[in-house]
């Protein structure tokens, strides 16, 4: 009977993974709309990858890297997706990888019911995960919890088959399994922690040390070499994304917020049964490492409680649990439960019925839906515009965008630059300074995106767009693009103005002061205007002081050529100056001492508190993490024509030193979107607590 029920529980699985590829197939068929944020950030790795591999560069696996305001993301998944992202239709063809990725997590679940509660179990609960909301939107979605998920709970299916570490085959495909987790997302270990416990265990049992220390050895070799490479960078920027939009655990309802958010991940009659069946699993084989299941579950879900940043997809990897559960404590109810799942799904993909939802009390909610649509955002069509424009006397164009909408953002402006290889025009973002050094800037009317990303683009779009300001006096718009929520796109570029900015050809100012710079005893001597391209030849600056970020640089000389600026005058007279356009800036001298760098490390990392630095020969740096913790560093700067590098010579965290080449900082001295224009630098002199130029 075992082998019967085993069998036609197999062929129900085959069924199942049919089903999802039916929906799936459907819901592509009727889709067509850019990527949304984070989506788009995977896409444009995964092309990043695909055209380095071509190359034959095999080390951008372990060094690209990370994305503007991101931390660098394993690269399993972005791997994954290559074969499909140079395809015309790469976003929508990337997510037949999803369903691989979907069908290695319905068959580990299912495998799991094999061996801790029967094959009909197994099945019933492969339905269930594979069902869900979460996993249906994620399986649209070009993210990598659904890998994540896959291989975790792949991971425990070997763990489980291995009979603590009995066997060897087993063993090894565990560990090799935990370190795939490790490379799809640095957040694998927080549902793994129990697995260490059977680890602590096998090693220290004289019949299983040897396979428990050979599978840890294997995960370890899979994923250090790519967090080594990365660490420097990754830290870092884990804490402010960890703390992304946080709610701290203390404040309000916040811990019971997974409880309403699993309402809505699940639906509510898997979520009601689930919230009984959890308080008493039963997980039906009995075998003694049972309890390792449920510890799946109550780990991650307590961990990622406390976590202040909580998502249904970050608690997805431990929904395999309360799956196996509820047909465990409830086999009749799961048998409908299994049926409206399937039932869910589908409505999910084509709406029958619409979702009902109440908000009160812990929430509820029932059918889910996410319709696909056909729209075209014409981010090719702007992209194409700029591209036709562009000022060819420069490297490249800068455009910045000043819109944070769902499908109209700068990730999937990212994205659609590569897919469409318009290589000479770069993204920007909208800054403290709005849209300097950009010949295109991209305006989107009525609604900018939804209130929790757009912060102060609202006022920044008045006060561009209103009648005198710079902004206006700068640009003059060439087109315009109906997007599908009835506004428009407005395409800007940089005007090319017959006559010069300022009149004179010796400006002197005392000082200058703005929120993001201050200068004293300024000096600027223009040469001639080029009507052409609406630039002077050069420019050349002199000041006293001039104060960027809280640095105060002292004895300032420079010479900017093909530079276009303008004037914003204040009630006093000249207020500030708008730099449009800049070829290439000449710093002939400056000087920073120490004191300012160590105040500039104060103020943007808040985590080092009493930093000190040394400029002699080398920069040292030392201060306390968080107060507690020593950190120590010293790197030696070299400058050649193409770039200005820091190589780290030394490097610890508290008495634990860390290999010094873990870092390798480079400031490309040749045009880049962030410094579009080419830096000379003619010296660098380290002395006396200085840093100076020449």
């Amino acid at each position: 009977m075992e082998r019967h029920a085993t069998l036609g529980s197999f062929f129900g699985l085959a069924a199942l993974l049919a089903y999802q590829a039916v929906l799936l197939s459907g819901w592509l068929g009727r889709e067509d709309r850019p990527p949304s944020w984070d989506q788009a950030i995977h896409l444009e790795i995964a092309h990043d990858y695909a055209e380095r591999l071509e190359r034959g560069d095999w080390k951008a696996v372990l060094r690209l890297g990370p994305k503007p305001g991101m931390p660098p993301f394993p690269p399993l998944y972005e791997l994954t997706l290559v074969p499909w992202v140079g395809r015309p239709d790469a976003a929508n063809a990337v997510l037949w990888a999803n369903f691989g990725w979907l069908a290695a997590f319905v068959v580990a679940v299912w495998g799991l019911g094999l061996l801790y509660a029967g094959p009909w179990v197994g099945l019933g609960a492969a339905t269930l995960v594979a069902c869900i909301p979460e996993t249906q939107w994620l399986l649209r979605n070009h993210l990598s919890d659904l890998p994540l998920a896959a291989c975790v709970a792949l991971a425990y299916w070997a763990l489980g088959a291995s009979a603590g570490f009995m066997r060897w085959g087993t063993s090894l495909v565990a560990g090799g399994l935990v370190g795939a987790a490790m490379l799809t997302k640095w957040s694998a270990w927080t549902y793994l922690l129990p697995m260490g416990v059977l680890w602590v265990r096998a090693a220290g049992n004289r019949l299983t040390r040897w396979r428990a220390i050979a599978s840890l050895g294997l995960a370890l070799a899979l994923c250090l070499p790519w967090y080594a490479a990365q660490l420097p960078v990754l830290l870092p920027r884990l804490v402010d994304a960890t703390a992304d939009q946080a709610v701290p655990v203390w404040h309000g309802w916040a811990i019971f917020s997974y409880v309403r958010i699993l309402a809505a991940g699940l639906d509510s009659p898997f979520w009601a049964l689930a919230l009984v069946a959890v308080l008493a699993p039963r997980l039906k084989r009995g075998r003694d490492d049972g309890w390792l299941i449920v510890a799946w579950f109550v780990v991650s879900f307590v961990f990622w409680t406390i976590v202040p940043n909580r998502q249904m997809r970050f608690l997805l990897p431990a929904v395999a649990p309360l799956a196996l559960f509820v047909p465990g404590v409830f086999p009749r109810a799961a048998i409908a439960l299994c049926a409206w799942m399937v039932f869910s799904a589908a409505n999910y993909t084509f709406g029958w019925v619409n979702p009902v939802v109440a908000s009160a009390g812990p929430g509820f909610r029932l059918l889910s839906t996410e319709l696909p649509a056909k729209e075209d955002w014409r981010i090719a069509d702007i992209l194409g515009a700029a591209n036709a424009r562009r000022d060819p006397g420069l490297p490249f164009s800068n455009l910045s965008l000043l819109a944070n909408d769902t499908r109209f953002n700068g990730p999937a402006f990212h994205w659609e630059r590569k897919r469409h290889g318009v290589t000479a025009i770069r993204l920007r973002g909208i800054n403290s300074r709005y849209c300097e050094l950009s010949e295109f800037v991209a305006i989107k009317e009525g609604s900018l995106g939804p209130k929790s990303v757009v912060n102060q683009l609202p006022e920044v779009r008045l006060a561009m767009l209103k009648d005198g300001s710079w902004f206006r006096a700068g640009y003059e718009q060439v087109e315009s693009f109906p997007l599908p929520d009835g506004t428009s796109a407005l395409l800007f570029q940089r005007r090319r103005r017959p006559g010069a900015p300022f009149k004179q050809a010796v400006l002197k100012v005392a000082g200058l002061e703005t929120p993001q710079y201050a200068a004293r005893g300024v000096t600027l001597k223009f040469g001639r205007w080029d009507p052409r391209l609406g630039a002077y030849e050069r420019v050349d600056l002199a000041a006293d002081t001039l104060v960027i970020r809280g640095v105060e640089v002292a004895g300032v000389k420079a010479r900017l050529e093909g530079v276009d600026l303008v004037p914003v005058d204040g009630p006093d007279g000249l207020a500030d100056v708008r730099l449009l356009r800049l070829t290439r800036l000449t710093l002939e001298s400056a000087a920073v001492k120490a004191q300012a760098l160590a105040g500039l490390i104060e103020r943007r990392a808040k985590a080092l508190v009493e930093p000190t630095v040394r400029l002699e020969d080398t920069v040292a740096v030392d201060a306390k993490l968080k107060g507690r913790l020593r950190v120590s560093a010293e790197a030696r700067l070299e400058l050649d024509e193409r770039a200005l590098r820091a190589r780290l010579l030394r490097a610890s965290l508290g008495p634990l030193p860390l290999p010094a080449s873990l870092a390798d900082l480079r400031l490309p001295l040749t045009p880049t979107p962030e410094l579009p224009f080419e830096l000379v630098l003619p010296g660098l002199t380290l002395k006396g607590g200085v840093l100076s130029i020449p």
